[in-house]
């Protein structure tokens, strides 16, 4: 009797686990973030030799006078205060639309100087207006960039040259009478060619009187905490951002080529924080949990030095501000939406559930082991426990039936299949043997085809060869990754290495290699010409060059080699 006690209870004490794991595991994750695209990033590969350029030439940050001997480490400066104590409201987030990124930090730097230089001042010392972001954007890649002999291709910037923009070239309000709304496209057009001499001028006479370098986390909290905004660009990044003492913190698992801004310290608890704003609007990050301005986070000092040790990060100071005149800002806020919509351009959202499949399975096995134990000595019992066996062992199949056994950024994935030959091959088996791969290869290439190579792929690379053209009549894959920072891009990268090459495929950066590795930080040229948003990508060449399919995201196994024999 007290073994059957025994066995009950363990049973219901099974069952229990079951139900509560499977069930954990289905709830969604709040602090998951959405894979980030390059339009929402563009901070330069080369961004940290460049900006140890500008700092050399620039005064070092230093506190002076009384300032300098204050104990900032259990402070709690908010610059949105000001910002908060002028308006009455937050500054509106606005997203970006390209990658311009570089501007948006500057011109966020500028807006919560201003608002400090005025809460300090005389009331009358200036009127406050918007930076405008495109100007910054024209002038730290067109003005200065030239001057330090870099030349952009596609978007993106240095954070240094937007502060020497802003001390040099000045900055351009928003409110300003021939000034047009922001949008994606006359940034890139501003950026390109710099803005038109009617900014350049209007902007001249309002200028950041001091840039200096920030080194450090510590020298960062001092400059926030005596009213000094720092822009901080870096390829830090995150994936999650969870609740941690009472505000939202980003964790450092991932990889943003991106500049933001600093505009808060909090050292008054048993960790210090500092608190980033970013430019993807409002809705880009969890809801704040301290009344800061929505579209930021708090990041930890190991964090915080980590962005500071690149050498991209800039302080600023004394503000000439635009003239006192009046502002209407429902008119500004009607500007700056009415380019892209009442609800704005999109921003990274919240990815669905993701399914946490050895959770679920682990859950699956412990109801299984519960049922077991209670049909134990009983013949009906028994067979009712083998039907429910059966039944949660096709349970996880018919769940995970459409996608894989591991969570490859399954928000990002879209498989765009074009070419109807490659659709009727799926049923096809594969046949795994190097031998096979050639003799395929050499039958797709004496077969011909009717139609012409796409026109869209009509360009060379930074090698000179005509994309899909470097392998002659063979279909090729290209890989599309990141050297740093990309687990993703590792996983994919290392498969290739282990098991792909091992089956005949030649595999690397060399324009003939059957999956050519491109590394998006150093070959811009592919990545812009193929619309390559996300890493890893994976895109399927047909042997005259045109794209077949796409995979964005970690490609499985399969899915990484078989279109490519099926082509061949």
């Amino acid at each position: 009797m007290k073994t059957d006690t025994i066995r009950r209870t363990t049973a219901s004490v099974l069952l229990l686990a079951g139900v509560l794991c499977i069930g954990h595991a289905c709830l969604p994750r709040p602090d998951a973030i959405a894979p980030v695209a390059f339009n929402q990033l563009g901070l330069a590969p080369n961004h940290s030799e460049a900006a140890a350029v500008v700092a050399s030439q620039t005064p070092r940050f230093m506190l002076v006078g009384d300032a300098a001997a204050e104990d900032n480490a259990k402070k709690n400066v908010r610059l949105w205060e000001p910002m908060l104590a002028l308006r009455g409201s937050h500054f509106p987030n606005v997203p970006q639309e390209i990658g311009d990124c570089v501007s948006w930090g500057a011109a966020n730097a500028v807006n919560y100087l201003q608002a400090v230089q005025l809460i300090r001042g005389p009331p009358d010392l200036f009127e406050f207006a918007p930076a405008f972001p495109p100007y910054i954007y024209g002038t730290s890649r067109v003005t200065v960039g030239a001057k330090h002999g870099s030349h952009f291709r596609g978007d993106g910037s240095v954070g240094a040259y937007a502060a020497e923009a802003l001390r040099d070239c000045g900055c351009l309000k928003a409110t300003a009478k021939d000034c047009p709304p922001y949008s994606g496209k006359l940034a890139k057009e501003w950026g390109a060619s710099g803005p038109p001499d009617w900014a350049a001028s209007e902007a001249k006479r309002y200028t950041v009187e001091t840039i200096a370098q920030v080194k450090s986390a510590e020298e960062i909290r001092d400059a926030v905490c005596h009213g000094f905004p720092v822009t901080v660009a870096s390829d830090w990044g995150t994936k999650s951002i969870r609740p941690q003492d009472g505000r939202n913190v980003g964790k450092h698992d991932g990889m943003w080529p991106h500049q933001m801004c600093c505009i808060a310290y909090d050292g008054s608890g048993s960790s210090p924080y500092w608190y980033l704003l970013n430019s993807w609007g409002p809705n880009a990050h969890p809801q704040p949990l301290q009344g800061e301005p929505p579209g930021g986070f708090w990041v930890d000092r190991k964090s915080m030095n980590y962005i500071a040790s690149q050498g991209d990060c800039w302080a600023l100071s004394g503000f000439d501000g635009f003239p006192a005149e009046e502002l209407d800002w429902d008119q500004l806020l009607h500007r700056s939406r009415s380019t892209v919509g009442a609800a704005g351009p999109p921003v990274p959202q919240l990815p669905e559930p993701n399914v946490m499949v050895p959770q679920i399975l682990c859950g699956v096995l412990l109801l299984a082991t519960g049922i077991a134990l209670l049909s134990l000595g009983n013949v009906r019992r028994s067979r009712l426990a083998a039907m429910l066996l059966l039944a949660l062992t096709m349970a996880p199949t018919a769940v995970f039936a459409d996608e894989p056994l591991i969570d490859f950024s399954v928000a990002s994935r879209r498989a765009t299949t074009t070419d109807q030959r490659v659709q009727q091959a799926e049923a096809q088996p594969i046949n795994w043997t190097p031998a096979a791969f050639r003799s395929a290869a050499r039958e797709v290439a004496t077969q011909g085809s009717d139609q012409e190579p796409s026109p869209s792929l009509n360009w060379s690379g930074c090698d000179g060869q005509a994309v899909g053209q470097s392998k002659g009549p063979q279909p090729q894959c290209l890989v599309f990754v990141r050297s740093r920072n990309c687990s993703d891009c590792h996983k994919e990268t290392t498969y290739i290495d282990r098991v792909v090459k091992p089956l005949g495929w030649t595999a690397g950066p060399e324009p003939t290699a059957d999956f050519r590795v491109i590394d998006v930080l150093t070959d811009t040229a592919l990545q812009v010409s193929h619309g390559v948003t996300v890493v890893p990508t994976t895109i399927y060449l047909d042997r005259r060059g045109r794209e077949v399919s796409r995979f964005e995201g970690f490609a499985p196994p399969r899915s990484l080699t078989e279109p490519l024999n099926k082509l061949r």
